[in-house]
């Protein structure tokens, strides 16, 4: 950073640069993150990710004088320069990311462990790593980037504010407006003749092109999956969702932040980052069981660009493996939020749940090698960090929820690591790799507790009441009779804060996470679940009740979905939650976040559409049996697309693509009849019985219709 600066006042305290992450003007605290150049009592100091260089007091720059001023950063050393002559230097980089104690501080006092508080070997410096670090990828706080303008079909007038045109009567004018930046490639510099000559050299008929172009796209678009439904609302925010996730999610760019492309205002909500406790997986949901996979395409890899920040912070803490904060730092660059709660672990797990729920679905071997480094390495870290006792691999000192300490075996990481060690065995299976680590895998697997299901009755810590309430005194015991309930941890907290007034005004649960997660999206029960699981699924989504919170509207929807909750309390409750809380731009706010919401709607229908999720298909299984119905190219796990209609009361037909050649497990909707099934390869048959068997070949399309 170099410039020159003329000051009339001596001693001055002034800002002259600064770009910290959701700052503006100011000096602040030592634990901003970002770069910052000034004047401190007429001295140059600068600051870099939390590290401050200061010119010694006898070096003031002086007053009504041009005063040339740099600041410099090799990738180990910051150097100030004044008039060219070096005043100040500093190495004093932070490597640490958190002063939080990480060791089991629940486990019983026999446990004995080697995560010793992260504090005495990490030091205090929250969420940076030290940018000097040749292990680190670093490459600047952004992407370079440059706006090009220009305006076809009249005279243009250059001004110091911009352009100026007329447009006369009957006359019309184009105005064209380009944006790039370098992070594709770095290669050719922003003001490249390449780069500008694109503007200047387009001709209406290109004008034109682009816009062919960008309809046909948006008609291919449309022609991967529909619904039909009587609830137009609902309907129209189905396709209002997955419109809003184009928009601002495409293969080769970078995934949507918490506000994507939406962000109107300078100082979004916690800087629009990403944040691993559902708030960047969210948005992907939709995605894919609608069968638009290629708005999930840039979604592993931010993970797989940190992988090196997440090996160096793991070993900071002594562990092995990878280890993400809850709010990542996409590389290169840093966040000035302080969401790291490393007492809440699940943050990488919870990461890998998108990668896993994409390798069910379409069961892609290059898909496969892609994320294969991103998920073994979240499944080191929990190899080494999970505790065997009596039997089972505990998870103790793993906070529930942000903010949270002292919790053993929440059900929440319990659910995403029984999704993630079947995965990998898979994987590894399928690309013929890390044979040797399989028989560790499902030992673990296998020992791994139970979910904390229990009486609704007896849970007690309940969020924002004295630990020692229990939710039949909180919410009435007739609310509770005879419920069960999944536990937000074994032992620690019990449960989210249950909504106990009615109405459709905003409530916040908790901190955003929730046990029902085991659920959607861990997939850890469903329709062809134990009795007393789905019971407590159940329970579950009736006892927390979050149809309008402040958090977790886009996962507790689809809960109840999967939960097979009341259909029709569903339509009825989301067709509220548009009414009330969807935006003239279509983006449902109910206060936490942004693009999360775009799963509310595709994910919930698609769920009461189709579930797949466990072993078999099952076509309409939580959708009002008097309610017409119609989708089409629904994506089922195996790659398998799916159309039906319900009609009269009963399932009309089904139709699968097979886009893999998997075998094909269809609960059948007409049990009490013969099944007819015809293919696209002249294939024919009856099938009965309560699971419709088929092998099928890749491009094969299947009709099953009753007899």
């Amino acid at each position: 950073m170099s410039l020159w600066m003329r000051t009339s006042t001596a001693g001055q305290t002034a800002p002259l640069f600064a770009a910290q992450p959701g700052r503006f003007w100011s000096f602040g605290p030592q634990n901003y993150a970002g770069f910052w150049l000034g004047l401190v009592h007429g001295r140059l100091a600068a600051r870099l990710n939390m590290t401050t260089a200061i010119a010694p007091a006898n070096v003031i720059v002086p007053s009504h004088t041009w005063t040339h001023l740099v600041a410099t950063y090799d990738g180990q050393t910051m150097r100030l320069f004044v008039d060219g002559r070096q005043v100040a230097a500093t190495k004093s980089f932070p490597r640490g990311v958190s002063p939080e104690s990480w060791h089991p501080a629940a486990a019983p006092p026999s446990v004995t462990t080697s995560f010793p508080p992260a504090g005495a070997v990490m030091g205090a410096a929250k969420y940076s790593i030290h940018t000097g670090d040749p292990h680190i990828p670093f490459d600047g706080c952004g992407p370079n980037g440059m706006l090009g303008l220009r305006v076809m079909g009249t005279a243009v007038r250059a001004t110091p504010g911009g352009l100026t045109f007329t447009i006369f009567p009957g006359h019309q004018a184009t105005l064209l407006l380009r944006g790039s930046d370098d992070r594709k490639a770095r290669i050719a510099p922003y003001g490249s003749p390449n780069r500008s000559r694109f503007l200047a050299t387009l001709t209406p008929s290109g004008v034109q092109h682009l816009y062919e172009v960008h309809l046909n796209w948006w008609k291919n678009f449309w022609e991967r999956s529909f619904v039909r439904i009587p609830e137009k609302n609902i309907q129209r925010a189905w396709y209002a969702s997955l419109y809003l996730l184009a928009c601002c999610s495409r293969p080769g760019h970078a995934p949507p932040g918490l506000w994507g492309t939406f962000v109107t205002s300078t100082h979004p909500g916690w800087q629009g980052d990403y944040h691993l406790d559902y708030n960047y997986e969210a948005p992907f949901w939709a995605a894919y069981p609608t069968n638009h996979l290629a708005l999930a395409e840039n979604y592993a890899r931010p993970l797989l660009n940190y992988i090196p920040r997440g090996r160096a912070e793991a070993h900071a803490a002594h562990c092995k493996g990878l280890y993400y904060y809850t709010c990542l730092i996409p590389v290169p660059g840093w966040d000035a939020d302080p969401s790291y709660h490393l007492a809440q672990k699940c943050g990488t797990v919870f990461a890998a749940v998108n990668c896993v729920m994409q390798w069910r679905y379409t069961y892609s071997l290059t898909y496969a090698r892609k994320v294969y480094p991103f998920l073994k390495g979240t499944a080191q870290f929990w190899d080494h960090y999970l505790v065997f006792r009596n039997g089972r691999y505990m998870d103790y000192n793993d906070g529930a929820e942000e903010g949270f300490r002292g919790d053993t075996n929440p059900a929440a990481t319990l659910a995403f690591l029984k999704m993630l060690y079947p995965a990998l065995i898979t994987m590894s299976r399928s690309l013929h790799v890390d044979a040797a680590k399989r028989a560790i895998w499902a030992h673990i697997l296998h020992h791994l507790p139970p979910l904390p299901i229990v009486r609704a009755a007896t849970i007690n810590h309940i969020y924002g009441y004295p630990a020692g309430k229990t939710l039949s005194q909180i919410m009435g015991s007739n609310r509770v009779r005879g419920l069960w309930a999944i536990r937000l941890t074994e032992t620690g907290h019990g449960f989210p804060r249950p909504r106990i007034t009615g109405g459709h005004g905003i409530f916040s649960s908790g901190a955003g996470m929730a046990s029902s997660l085991a659920i959607f999206p861990a997939g850890t029960i469903g329709l062809e679940s134990p009795l007393r699981e789905r019971q407590a699924a159940w329970g579950t989504v009736q006892l927390l009740g979050g149809w309008f919170d402040y958090n977790i509207d886009c996962f507790f929807y689809p809960d109840a979905a999967a939960a097979a909750y009341d259909p029709k309390i569903i339509l009825h409750k989301m067709h509220t939650l548009i009414h009330y809380y969807q935006t003239p731009n279509f983006i449902i706010h109910a206060g936490g976040g942004g693009t999360e919401n775009f799963a509310i709607v595709p994910a919930t229908l698609a769920l009461m559409f189709v579930q797949s999720y466990q072993q078999d298909i099952h076509v309409f299984p939580d959708w009002p049996r008097r309610e017409d119905a119609e989708f089409g190219n629904l994506l089922a796990c195996g790659n398998f697309l799916v159309t039906s209609e319900m009609k009269h009361g009963g399932v009309q037909f089904i139709k699968i693509v097979s886009n893999a050649g998997r075998p094909l497990r269809l609960i059948n909707p007409w049990p009490d009849r013969t099944v007819i099934y015809t293919t696209n390869t002249d294939g024919h048959g009856q099938l009965h019985g309560t699971v419709l068997n088929l092998m099928t070949l890749k491009g094969e399309t299947i009709l099953f219709k009753p007899d």
